[in-house]
């Protein structure tokens, strides 16, 4: 009985390095397990689906595209340049990777949209000069009211994009874009892209609080007081219309209304 106990002393008195090798051993692993690296084929329904609805050229590298799952449905897409991704694939059993890649498509599951998958506001100006189908140019006006507004309705746009919506007819993802007429000084004179949702009867932008102001600050416009700190103090930001999340609860609320009454309509 004694001589276990002194067996058990003389293996913990030794280097691990020596254990590794004996049968039996294994070598307890610590921290986070990181979800896997997966890019995608280019032939994948995924991508086949978000080349189609968005109208993407053939230059985009449909197969740097990366989720974080093997199996079930992917929540989150990365972009990763063609270095990363060789180096992600050559090395990912001998390294860990905490991130790699930029977001820039997020699922987004809506009965009636063609595409499960909408832009990111990262990935919107990465997008732009590839997308050809599903893109919406609005005016100046029309994209300080989107940013100063969460929900604001289509009637109350430009009669330039309100044709455009009704042309595309469809509920669903879209990239919007501000081209400037002409340079200024004050005013930012470059195109703008941003993520955008096209509803039943509005249209919105997927952008928090923080990007909105960035942007209105670019464009020489005063936010208005629901965007200021003091305006939302104390409430958490799930339950803030500036939020993603609270966007699309209060889209959702907006669709159902807008259901009842056409279903009232035609009664």
């Amino acid at each position: 009985g004694g001589g276990g106990g002194e067996e058990e002393e003389e293996v913990l008195r030794r280097p691990t390095s020596e254990l590794l090798g004996k049968p039996g051993f294994q070598k307890k692993e610590r921290g986070y397990k990181e979800d896997p690296y997966v890019f995608l084929s280019e032939t994948d329904d995924v991508c086949q689906s978000i080349k189609t609805y968005y109208g993407l050229s053939d230059e985009f590298p449909l197969d740097q595209l990366l989720a974080r799952t093997r199996v079930g449905k992917k929540r989150n897409l990365y972009l990763a340049s063609k270095l990363v991704k060789e180096l992600t694939i050559r090395n990912e059993s001998s390294i860990k990777i905490i991130n790699i890649g930029m977001k820039v498509l997020a699922r987004y599951d809506h009965p009636s949209a063609l595409c499960p998958f909408r832009l990111c506001q990262e990935g919107a100006q990465t997008f732009a000069p590839l997308v050809s189908r599903h893109r919406v140019e609005v005016t100046l006006e029309d994209l300080v009211r989107l940013l100063r507004e969460p929900n604001p309705l289509t009637c109350s746009l430009s009669p330039q994009t309100q044709a455009t919506v009704e042309q595309l007819g469809v509920v669903g993802p879209a990239l919007l874009e501000y081209i400037p007429e002409q340079k200024s000084a004050t005013v930012k004179s470059s195109p703008i892209w941003v993520s955008g949702w096209l509803a039943a009867r509005s249209l919105r932008l997927y952008m928090g609080r923080e990007e909105r102001l960035h942007y209105l600050a670019m464009l020489g416009r005063e936010p208005p007081e629901s965007l200021s700190l003091k305006a939302i103090s104390g409430r958490d930001a799930r339950d803030s219309l500036w939020e993603e999340e609270g966007e699309e609860r209060e889209e959702g609320k907006r669709e159902g209304e807008d259901e009842r009454e056409e279903d009232a309509e035609d009664s």
